[in-house]
């Protein structure tokens, strides 16, 4: 693990939510993403024959994100489920998508 971060909500900050398209990234709580994918991204220049992985969840998916890392990496993928609840399934369909430019 290169990168953990601990933290809660506060209770004053409740209520953010409605203005979430209005508030730049570093005042949201999603910036926690970001910060954990640059560690990861400091770290595999000091190991380039390595292949490490930054790993988020669905809250991870953040445009800043993606646009940060595909101008770095040459290799990369995303691993998503979908979850169909319309059709009444539960099962859960894993693909894997490539971005690779080379």
């Amino acid at each position: 693990m290169l990168n953990v971060q601990c933290w809660a909500r506060d209770a004053a900050q409740a209520g953010k939510k409605h203005r979430r398209h209005q508030l730049p990234l570093e005042e949201k709580e999603s910036l926690k993403w970001l910060v954990s994918y640059r560690a990861v991204s400091e770290a595999q220049k000091l190991c380039p024959g390595t292949m490490l992985i930054s790993v988020g969840d669905r809250e991870a998916d953040l445009y800043e994100l993606f646009h940060e890392a595909a101008k770095i990496r040459r290799d990369l993928g995303f691993w998503f489920a979908l979850n169909a609840p319309a059709t009444g399934r539960s099962s859960k369909t894993t693909r894997r998508k490539n971005c690779g430019r080379g």
